[in-house]
């Protein structure tokens, strides 16, 4: 089973997105608009980590976004951008380290 497939079989999440900083798409689960979430998401990723150096973080390594009916966790690793949507009504920090065991980040 794939990661990206073990992560949608988690009740808090809605979609898993995975693609690059350059915006290309490489897989999805239960995305309709996965080609435009990859574009978007690899381009907040690559301002994501010129913001945490040019802040001294470091290279960003993971960005959590959330609204009154949306919620995501976006993880950089090397090239790669997973963007996971999530459940907003449930506690991202939970919701978070969930995805992270999963992922064995």
């Amino acid at each position: 089973m794939s990661k990206l497939t073990m992560l949608t079989q988690m009740p808090e999440v809605v979609s898993v997105v995975l693609g690059d900083q350059m915006g290309t798409l490489s897989d999805a689960q239960n995305e309709p608009d996965a080609e435009a979430v990859a574009a978007v998401m690899g381009y907040l990723s690559s301002a994501a980590k010129q913001s945490g150096e040019a802040l001294g973080f470091g290279t960003a390594q993971k960005v959590t976004i959330t609204g009154p009916n949306k919620a995501c966790v976006l993880y950089i690793k090397g090239t790669a951008v997973v963007t996971i949507y999530v459940d907003p009504h449930k506690s991202i920090v939970g919701i978070e380290k969930k995805i992270e065991q999963a992922l064995q980040i």
